[in-house]
């Protein structure tokens, strides 16, 4: 009888941490992404942008926006004044933003050099 206690125990630790890995992966994927080694034109922690909240202590000295749409997450990481008075640049999970004024209130669509994270096909 204590046997099989036993084998049940452990039985349902085992289910218990095989269940725990993907919540693991999910709440410290920017951990993963950022020290995992990559190749060389790799940036996974900007695919995350699109899906993970990210705490605005990994990134210090950048504004960070989390919104919410339906359980995932849309991120938006930015910081002014880099090499003028008035320049932005913005980063979320599929474009990075440069803007020489951000004070002109169109300044995402004028003065704008934008490049986008998502691979063509057959490249």
């Amino acid at each position: 009888m204590k046997k099989k206690a036993v084998w049940i125990t452990l039985i349902v630790l085992c289910v218990l941490f095989v269940i725990q890995i993907p919540f693991n992966f999910h709440h410290n994927a920017y951990y993963y992404a950022t020290h995992i080694k990559q190749k060389k034109d790799r940036y996974p922690f900007v695919t995350l942008l699109d899906s993970n909240y990210l705490p605005a202590s990994y990134v210090p000295g950048y504004n960070v926006e989390n919104d919410d749409k339906r359980g995932s997450y849309t991120v938006s990481i930015n910081k002014k004044r880099i090499h003028t008075e008035q320049d932005i640049v913005e980063l979320n999970g599929a474009h990075i933003r440069y803007s020489k004024d951000y004070n002109d209130p169109n300044y995402y669509l004028n003065n704008l050099a934008s490049f986008s994270f998502f691979r063509k096909w057959g490249n």
